[in-house]
């Protein structure tokens, strides 16, 4: 389902409080790209188009980085 724009900046402006100095995610508002750090132990590529899904998937690694104390790795 798509997110409307206000849904959209709502997700951003999340990412950006609890990940403030983009340790863990950057969102790129203009180009629509999530940034993850390269610490992040993935298989999928670290650059992302900022989907509904993927904007919940960014907070909720912030989320489990900046609030509950897991390392970046």
């Amino acid at each position: 389902m798509p997110l409307s724009s206000a849904d959209r900046e709502w997700y951003f402006n999340q990412i950006d409080m609890v990940d403030p100095h983009n340790h863990v995610v950057k969102v790129d508002r203009h180009s629509g790209i999530v940034n993850y750090n390269p610490a992040l132990r993935s298989d999928e590529s670290l650059h992302r188009d900022a989907t509904p899904e993927e904007l919940v998937h960014a907070l909720a690694i912030c989320m489990l980085v900046g609030d509950y104390g897991y390392r970046v790795d």
